[in-house]
């Protein structure tokens, strides 16, 4: 049996490599990822702002381990689809850098978004998909 499809922004990933908190959230999400609890549908512009970020951060020294990051890519592949959505405008996102998360999100027509941006979880989507912290999406489906 397969979880739910969601999309996980960049700052979950990121909090899951930056954590030494091995039960933190942002890692059980992306754990969940690797088991299939939950599916994750991808982008190249996810993966190209993930590949950005983790570079960013790395060079700063605030990656916890080049295995963990290794794991959580894995995890991300291992069970996620690959789609290849139109760049739209989304009035309702402050931060025009994540529209790819509504883009991915609408073209993969996606039970969850993830995140732990405020613009993104405080957001009035012009469509049904609810944005969940990890916390919530740990307590909705028990994880």
């Amino acid at each position: 049996m397969s979880g739910p499809l969601a999309v996980l922004d960049t700052s979950v990933l990121i909090a899951a490599l930056t954590t030494r908190d091995e039960d933190a959230e942002s890692r059980r999400v992306v754990r969940a990822a690797g088991t299939g609890a939950i599916q994750l549908a991808l982008s190249d512009e996810l993966l190209r702002e993930a590949v950005e970020v983790v570079r960013r951060k790395d060079r700063h020294g605030q990656i916890h381990s080049a295995s963990l990051a290794f794991e959580a890519g894995m995890d991300l592949w291992s069970h996620g689809s690959m789609y290849h959505p139109f760049r739209l405008d989304w009035p309702s996102i402050t931060d025009k850098e994540d529209y790819w998360v509504l883009d991915l999100a609408w073209a993969a027509k996606v039970d969850y978004i993830v995140s732990l941006d405020p613009h993104l979880t405080t957001a009035t989507l012009p469509m049904q998909i609810e944005v969940l912290e990890p916390y919530q999406l740990i307590g909705r489906l028990g994880l």
